[in-house]
């Protein structure tokens, strides 16, 4: 997931899809583009396996970011 937003989305950004398209289970953040190995501010999911199920999935998108997601 990308934001170009100026502003994060630290309480949570919710995808909805068709149950079928998203496939429930957990999926591990595997890249943050707001990490502080690359100097930025560690803002995100910190490496967190997220829950998604019925083809919803909350996360948090850092400000002009981008996050990678691996189903776990």
């Amino acid at each position: 997931m990308a934001s170009l937003n100026n502003h994060a989305f630290e309480n949570g950004y919710r995808i909805r899809t068709d149950p079928g398209r998203l496939p429930s289970g957990l999926w591990r953040e595997t890249f943050n583009s707001d990490s502080a190995i690359y100097g930025g501010a560690n803002f995100g999911n910190l490496g967190a396996a997220i829950p998604a199920n019925n083809g919803q999935l909350e996360l948090v998108i850092p400000a002009n970011g981008l996050v990678v997601l691996q189903r776990s």
